[in-house]
């Protein structure tokens, strides 16, 4: 649809007002598409409505109870970036950080001012960017895109020292984790929108059963190399790791411990790390994980076998039992991070 149509009376406020080439279409992401969009007359602009968070069909950014650390998983600040088509590529209209005090908040409402009614726009959320230690702004965006075959994606590479993730535990407690969503609609007259989002980490929560007579205090978890140093910041696949990602490995040392009572089970770590194709070929996984107690060290052990990737917003459960027969044995399951049920696997 050409700009001329628009015939508005006042421009559209931007805080950065740039236009993207041509090779940027990709940056639609396959959004959702109606099946049948109503006539909307061409003209004018209008305040339009984000519900941004949930949506009747997709999960829900919710905070769970399962374990201690997912209070911190809600959205602290929220950006909404709104870009439409031209003659000349892709243009960003809107750029804002409309949310900066959200208090770990599952979903948030937001007015979007100034679009184009009748124009087929598309809506991008950002969730606590400051977890990734950015600023979206459109200079940074178009200075993040990334050539990806025959589209453009905004790509984030991790350069920090340490890298923002892994994170272990309530380090997420600051600034949350990121998150991501997209939507594409045609703008009415005074819309009301749902956005949904996901989390652009993949959750890793171990929990220990302690199968001996005695207190079990555990001091380190060792995982193998599978954390990622980059990741497409909007997914457009359910997997979509960068084919040059670097992977290394990660674990969580605690000095004093954490004590697992004779018999009893506890949830000890939450690790989140990127999406993750680590295991791409060849025979050995690199989906293991190493345990320490005070009393003894457990080599690394596949807790994935046959496995080859994790997806982001999905939660990893992995149980470890440890008896005085066998040691130990690792088990594990995937699951959606919010639509579950928590088991403990079974071990015989």
């Amino acid at each position: 649809m050409k700009r001329d149509r628009l015939n508005r009376s006042k421009p559209i406020k931007t805080a950065f007002p740039i236009a993207l080439s041509a090779i940027l279409l990709s940056f639609v992401f396959s959004a959702c598409e109606d099946d049948k969009p109503e006539a909307i007359s061409v003209g004018g602009t209008t305040t339009v409505t984000l519900h941004v968070g949930t949506e009747s069909d997709e999960p829900t950014i919710t905070t769970r109870a399962d374990d201690a650390y997912s209070q911190y998983e809600g959205i602290r600040t929220l950006r909404i970036i709104a870009t439409i088509d031209t003659d000349g590529g892709r243009e960003i209209i809107y750029n804002e950080k409309v949310k900066n005090d959200a208090q770990n908040t599952k979903e948030e409402t937001v007015t979007i001012p100034d679009m184009p009614i009748g124009e087929r726009v598309t809506f991008y959320a950002i969730a606590n960017e400051e977890s990734l230690g950015m600023t979206y702004t459109n200079n940074v965006i178009q200075g993040d895109l990334t050539s990806v075959g025959n589209s453009r994606k905004i790509l984030f590479i991790d350069e920090s020292t340490p890298h923002k993730f892994p994170k272990f535990n309530n380090e997420i407690a600051a600034s949350g984790l990121p998150m991501t969503g997209r939507l594409e609609a045609t703008i009415a007259e005074d819309a009301s929108l749902a956005l949904s989002m996901v989390r652009s980490v993949v959750k890793f929560l171990l929990t220990v059963e302690n199968g001996t007579g005695a207190d079990i205090t555990l001091t380190n978890a060792q995982f193998g190399p599978f954390a990622g140093d980059r990741f497409y910041l909007f997914r457009e696949v359910n997997l979509d790791v960068p084919d040059n990602t670097k992977y290394a490995e990660f674990g969580h040392l605690n000095q004093e411990g954490v004590t697992i009572p004779a018999t009893e089970t506890k949830v000890v770590l939450a690790a989140y790390i990127y999406p993750t194709f680590a295991f791409s070929s060849g025979t050995n996984s690199p989906y293991t994980l190493a345990l320490t107690t005070k009393a003894n060290s457990y080599g690394a052990l596949v807790f994935a076998p046959g496995v080859n990737s994790f997806t982001r917003n999905t939660q990893v459960n992995i149980t470890a039992r440890i008896t005085t027969e066998v040691g130990i044995k690792i088990n594990f399951r995937v699951a959606g991070w919010d639509e579950y049920t928590v088991e403990v696997p079974p071990f015989e």
